[in-house]
């Protein structure tokens, strides 16, 4: 009979969870993960705060229409 060190994991050996075990549910932990995610973004009560970060773009409270120049600062070499 072939001895399995107890650091492998097997059931023979002491109990510990495998490996397959262990990627099965650290799968299903993630795929938990990914959902609750979607959920919280598609709620109801996060369209409205999503909606002002979209739109928040357009918002007019700063004046950046002062294009012409003069008030920037010359960077650079001089010519």
């Amino acid at each position: 009979m072939i001895k399995v060190p107890s650091y492998l994991g097997t059931k023979a050996a002491g109990g510990f969870m495998d490996f397959a075990t262990f990627n099965g549910l650290y799968t299903l932990f993630l795929i938990v993960i990914f959902v609750a995610l979607i959920f919280w973004a598609y709620s109801k009560k996060q369209k409205k705060q999503f909606d002002d970060i979209a739109n928040s773009i357009f918002d007019e409270s700063q004046d950046l229409t002062n294009t012409d120049g003069e008030n920037r600062k010359q960077s650079g070499v001089k010519k």
